[in-house]
């Protein structure tokens, strides 16, 4: 549909300070528990590797759309949001359009967002606009601490060499498209983010004759630890579960997730861990330039 409307015509340009009370007045019932971008529209603004634009129409905003580079070839995409006025108007894929025609211009090879199993309508703006779905991810929750550590998991603090060539050959590196996520976001590992996780505290592993048997991803944010990514001896996937519900009680935290491939033999595991399912996430690729290092996965 021809995004110009009778209201006037529809341009998208960067945004501005003055825009935030209109952004934020048509975000504010996104969702019954209210949405996001209120807490990151600052944040946004200022951020040296991100673009946040609107749509407007006489200069008003009437939608918002957010990138930034996870990579220097990967353009993450998210806060698509349009005024509930000017929905079905073809507004938001005015704004795809544009973000990743400005991550193209900059030397994205692909671009990637995710949604949730229930947004159908957001799924098929993916789809309209060239994004191919790439994996579901299953979200497992538990808020029901243990008392008693499980034995044989341990927080490495320290980047060992060859774990990124090891992690590499696991299957479950494939499984996950060699993404990890934080929740709501899925970024490459790298040689350089695997060491930096190490370094903060935030991959755990399992031994096995001295070596380092599976290996998982975890991040924390506002009272949640999140498995994002998990590979190695699957027997061992139950005690990394196991020990995330340990960290509920020792760490603060009210509750851990994990979001696991779709139809993964993971899947037991975790809930054998004791923990449920809560939700489905998709997450979408598009790609946008041809690129001699990419394989079947669309990794680069």
């Amino acid at each position: 549909m021809n995004p110009d409307t009778k209201d006037g015509r529809v341009t998208v340009r960067p945004a501005e300070a003055r825009d935030k009370r209109v952004v934020l007045d048509f975000c504010r019932n996104t969702w019954r528990g209210g949405d996001y971008i209120p807490e990151v529209w600052d944040e946004w603004m200022s951020g040296p590797k991100g673009s946040l634009l609107v749509a407007t129409i006489r200069g008003i905003p009437i939608g918002l759309g957010h990138c930034y580079f996870q990579t220097k070839d990967v353009l993450w995409l998210e806060g698509l949001r349009v005024d509930l006025a000017y929905r079905r108007r073809g507004i938001a894929g005015r704004l795809n359009r544009a973000l990743t025609k400005h991550g193209r211009a900059r030397g994205a090879v692909l671009s990637r967002l995710c949604t949730s199993i229930q947004n159908i309508a957001s799924q098929r703006h993916a789809e309209k606009v060239g994004f191919r779905i790439l994996q579901r991810f299953d979200r497992f929750d538990s808020s029901q601490p243990l008392t008693r550590k499980p034995a044989g998991v341990y927080q490495i603090r320290k980047y060992r060499t060859g774990l990124w060539r090891q992690i590499q050959r696991w299957p479950e590196f494939s499984e996950f498209r060699g993404l990890y996520s934080d929740g709501w976001t899925w970024y490459p590992i790298t040689p350089r983010g695997l060491r930096n996780a190490a370094e903060y505290s935030r991959v755990l592993v399992t031994n096995s004759d001295g070596e380092i048997s599976s290996l998982a991803i975890i991040s924390t944010d506002k009272g949640r630890l999140t498995i994002g990514f998990f590979a190695g001896k699957r027997t061992q996937a139950e005690q990394i579960a196991r020990y995330s519900r340990y960290r509920l009680a020792k760490g603060g935290f009210q509750r851990v997730r994990a979001l696991i491939p779709h139809g993964s033999s993971l899947t037991e595991a975790f809930k054998a861990a004791g923990f449920k399912p809560t939700n489905s996430i998709l997450v979408y690729q598009k790609i946008l330039r041809p690129s001699r290092e990419k394989n079947k996965d669309g990794r680069t």
